[in-house]
């Protein structure tokens, strides 16, 4: 299952953190980064937690993609740029 918008990821651009907050009852259950190959760079989980950030220092800038799984079974992605 897809789910367009029930959480926010912040801020965008971003420098070495990453902040998620799903919506209200939803836990966030795990949270991965990749590069624009697909190459995952990053992976978090269990996080079980409604709010979560993620501290990535190190990246180079540009565009990379995000895939964060929730409790209910929803897969959100999208795409984050790190200035």
């Amino acid at each position: 299952m897809y789910a367009a918008h029930p959480l926010l990821v912040f801020p965008n651009p971003f420098r070495d953190e990453i902040n998620i907050k799903a919506d209200a009852g939803l836990l966030i259950t795990s949270m991965k980064l990749f590069t624009i190959q697909e190459k995952m760079i990053f992976h978090i989980e269990p996080v079980n937690q409604a709010e979560y950030s993620a501290s990535i220092p190190g990246l180079l800038p540009g565009i990379y993609f995000y895939e964060v799984l929730l409790d209910n079974g929803c897969s959100v992605k999208g795409k984050i740029i790190k200035e």
